[in-house]
């Protein structure tokens, strides 16, 4: 039995979208430290929207990488953005289908890889993985960072129906699924009680302990001098949907407005959110000009670093998202800041918070509970009476762990 491992990921350098390509490169380098030799099959530079060539530089040097051929149906092929929507199932980067398996059956046989593995998004990494799986007999892990049927903001009934087969195949055919969280693996249990599949598994997202290589572990917290403001931030994507930080401005209007707090004392700092424009006008409609500011994205040490500097950290997620949980939040635990959790309070993202002590939670879409909440954080924060989760707890959430979770799950299916 061959030692290597084929890793079919979209996500992957020198993609913008780093945050999606961090799963799969941790995956590939502590594999790669424990004595597995790593093949990621993924797409030229040309598949990818918006590229970053520096994001290569984090390509574990064990790794190797095969690229093949894609295209974007709405960049390549569309007309104002408009194109044939048949063309673009499951996904818009369906053309990769065709030289992946092309390409894959050949490392296939060259390499005769222990596992094959494919990780959603995108969708289309499934089904490459399922042409490889069925025509080679190997065994085949699919990786769901999000759930596929019906994600939030699906409106073409069409593409709703395709990611539902996909899911379903998928389920279906893979040898083991993992999920990213305990309430997705119960969805999925739930949804396809009615079909014979392998082992559902849970491996968190999860954070890169080289990330961190610059910054200290969190100290035990002091208390907040007298006159200093208490600054929040938040860093990543914000949606209309789910990620909408109205309530949370109206919450800060309303205890500016009756007194119970004063600009001098906050500074929100929201990082990144990727709907500026938008989120301008609600800050100007709330009067909070004096106490959030909309910063422009930076590089990931920088941003790891402002984390760091904070009293506190933000994180927006709601109902539309309870099967899921940020990633961010593992980075969030590393760094050791308090967390006030805007969420729904039946998902798994407040869930988490709870059961690891890791700060607040308030529903993200009431306004007067993000309000009482938001000044028992002020508050806990300005009397240093938040405290750290334990490393141990931390590092269980590392990308290592996971990899040793996933090495565990291939030697089961597996056996060397």
């Amino acid at each position: 039995m061959s030692d290597k491992v084929l890793m079919i990921a979209y996500h992957f350098p020198p993609s913008a979208e780093v945050s999606g390509a961090l799963r799969t490169l941790g995956m590939a380098r502590y594999l790669g430290e424990s004595g597995q030799q790593v093949v990621v099959l993924t797409p030229r530079a040309l598949a990818y929207p918006r590229r970053d060539p520096s994001t290569l530089g984090m390509v574990p040097s064990s790794c190797e990488v095969v690229r093949t051929f894609a295209l974007d149906i709405r960049r390549h092929i569309g007309i104002r953005g408009r194109y044939p929507l048949w063309l673009a199932q499951p996904d818009r980067w369906s053309s990769w289908w065709v030289s992946a398996v092309r390409c894959g059956m050949r490392i296939v046989a060259r390499d005769k890889p222990r596992v094959i593995w494919s990780t959603y998004p995108i969708a289309t990494s499934h089904l490459i993985a399922a042409s490889l799986h069925k025509r080679s007999g190997i065994p085949w892990i699919a990786d769901f960072r999000d759930p596929v049927a019906a994600p939030v903001g699906q409106e073409k009934r069409l593409t709703a129906k395709t990611l539902a087969w996909v899911e379903r195949e998928t389920v279906r055919q893979a040898s083991a699924c993992v999920f990213v969280t305990q309430g997705a693996r119960a969805l999925y249990e739930a949804r396809y009680a009615d079909i014979e599949h392998g082992p559902f598994v849970v491996i968190p997202n999860g954070f890169d302990e080289e990330a961190f290589s610059g910054l200290a572990w969190a100290r035990e917290p002091v208390p907040k001098a007298i006159g200093e403001p208490v600054v929040l931030v938040h860093s990543g994507v914000l949606y209309p949907r789910g990620r909408n930080p109205e309530a949370f401005f109206r919450a800060i209007s309303s205890l500016l407005s009756d007194g119970r707090l004063v600009p001098a004392a906050l500074r929100v700092i929201l990082r990144a959110s990727g709907s500026e424009p938008m989120f301008a006008k609600m800050v100007a409609r709330y009067g909070l000009g004096d106490v959030v500011e909309l910063a422009p994205g930076t590089d990931r040490g920088s941003a790891l670093a402002e984390q760091s500097a904070a009293d506190g950290l933000l994180l927006f997620q709601g109902s539309e998202f309870n099967a899921q949980v940020p990633a961010k939040i593992y980075e969030y635990f590393r760094v050791g800041n308090p967390v006030l959790g805007l969420v729904d309070e039946a998902g798994d993202t407040a869930a988490l918070i709870r059961r690891e002590g890791a700060g607040l939670t308030a529903n993200i879409l009431d306004s007067e509970a993000i309000a009482n909440r938001l000044l028992e954080f002020v508050d806990g924060i300005r009397q240093a009476s938040f405290k750290p989760i334990s490393r141990d707890a931390v590092m269980h959430y590392s990308r290592r762990a996971g990899a040793a979770q996933l090495h565990e799950l291939m030697d089961r299916l597996a056996p060397v």
